[in-house]
């Protein structure tokens, strides 16, 4: 991994939302394929909201190759990449930050992370600082185990107490 990047991203979506989700790292055209499929149908039916009333960032600034990500450099970029992130959670003033995906939590949170690890938080509204955080499932883990969807949609039901 090169200490340069191309085809650097920022979030979209709704800079006006109370709700952010961080992926581990950037997707082109996000809201196509099976994935983008299980993220917009979780919105709608978990949140009764649609794709464009919420705010989608990631860690990562750029795609990663499955290469990249076995690469050691690889902790080296989320270093780099994570001070953006917190300056558009700056911007954004989300009111909850909804993680998708154990690698997600485990690179921004770690200090939030349990001796049950991942599995023992996963839905669970952590507070930090100013704000909620949930880890739940990303939509890639949900495509190849599609029985655990109605949980992804049931864990972001949960954050209707909250916004």
């Amino acid at each position: 991994m090169r200490n340069s990047s191309k085809c650097v991203s920022t979030g979209f979506g709704d800079k006006n939302s109370k709700i952010m989700f961080v992926l581990l790292c950037k997707k082109d055209d996000y809201f196509e394929g099976i994935s983008g499929k299980i993220l917009q149908n979780a919105i709608k039916e978990g949140l009764n909201l649609e794709k464009d009333s919420v705010y989608i960032s990631s860690l990562l600034r750029c795609e990663i190759s499955q290469n990249d990500a076995k690469n050691p450099a690889l902790e080296r970029s989320f270093e780099l990449c994570r001070p953006y992130l917190l300056e558009e959670i700056r911007l954004i003033k989300p009111k909850i930050i909804i993680t998708l995906g154990e690698e997600a939590f485990m690179h921004f949170y770690p200090n939030l992370l349990t001796k049950g690890g991942f599995s023992g938080i996963r839905g669970s509204i952590l507070k930090d600082n100013s704000r909620f955080i949930m880890p739940t499932f990303s939509p890639e883990w949900i495509s190849k185990n599609p029985s655990f969807e109605e949980n992804f949609i049931d864990d972001l039901k949960k954050i209707k107490g909250v916004i």
